[in-house]
């Protein structure tokens, strides 16, 4: 494409970076990103929100986590998976507050938690020992459209097992 005279523009990039984190490779996506301002292209929301998740895979979690303010404050719209890789990054930092704090953010903005960030949650507070939200977040999860697997019964059997 380049090679031809096409410039990339912040469609094709978005495509790229997406299909990247999409096929496990956030590596790829980090370093497609860190290319757009070589090209003049300034990254949208969408774009930055797919990154926080890419940082957070590939272990920067500074930058992880310093998208993640900004996108608080220019309102991008996040995803379910990219919440889920914000609590993973503050479980990660023993930050236990800040998991539930993201957590009720992502509630306040509309975005419905899946399986795999209850899940996530459920680890956290369970590591933290804290059985108390354990059950209040089972209690969330069984009030939501979701349905419990083997995992979440693990996480929940573990989890009250560290608090004994």
């Amino acid at each position: 494409m380049v090679e031809r005279g096409v410039a990339p523009d912040n469609v094709t990039f978005s495509m790229i970076i997406g299909c990247s984190r999409l096929r496990s490779l956030p590596g790829k996506a980090v370093e497609w990103f860190e290319k757009m301002a070589a090209f003049g292209v300034e990254p949208d929301d969408v774009t930055y929100a797919v990154m926080i998740d890419c940082y957070g895979r590939v272990g920067n979690v500074d930058m992880a986590l310093r998208l993640y303010d900004r996108s608080r404050t220019e309102k991008w719209r996040l995803d379910a998976v990219t919440f889920t890789m914000i609590i993973k990054i503050y479980w990660t930092s023993r930050n236990f507050d800040g998991c539930l704090t993201v957590f009720e953010e992502m509630k306040a903005l509309g975005v419905k938690p899946n399986l795999v960030c209850y899940n996530t949650l459920l680890d956290a507070m369970g590591r933290a020992k804290r059985p108390w939200q354990v059950k209040s977040i089972y209690q969330q999860l069984l009030s939501s459209e979701l349905t419990p697997g083997w995992a979440t019964y693990a996480l929940l059997i573990r989890a009250y097992g560290k608090a004994r």
